[in-house]
């Protein structure tokens, strides 16, 4: 399992990364998740969960229009990994977040 993130190589946005970054290290903890981080074309932090099967991504957060706290983006991140684990797709992250509580 790991997690994508895409931070802008237009932009500084520092403040925003580094929120979205300890909110995405805080996750990544509790599920024993990978991280990687790419400079893509994006004009604001986007995070992913990235399939260990297929390696498909599928969209979980966009910082996009926020100006959200660290705490808010890591319940949004936790609330969306949550959800994925109910989708038969994603079956396979469901008893890991049972077994961390997410």
């Amino acid at each position: 399992m790991k997690i994508l993130v895409f931070i802008s190589r237009f932009q500084r946005q520092r403040e925003r990364v580094k929120a979205v970054g300890r909110a995405v290290i805080r996750i990544a903890d509790e599920l024993k998740a990978e991280i990687e981080i790419r400079r893509w074309n994006v004009l604001a932090p986007h995070v992913y969960y990235v399939d260990s099967k297929g390696g498909e991504k599928k969209l979980i957060y966009t910082d996009w229009g926020k100006n959200w706290s660290e705490d808010e983006v890591y319940d949004h991140i936790k609330k969306a990994i949550l959800h994925l684990s109910h989708l038969h797709e994603y079956s396979i992250i469901e008893p890991i977040c049972r077994e961390v509580k997410i």
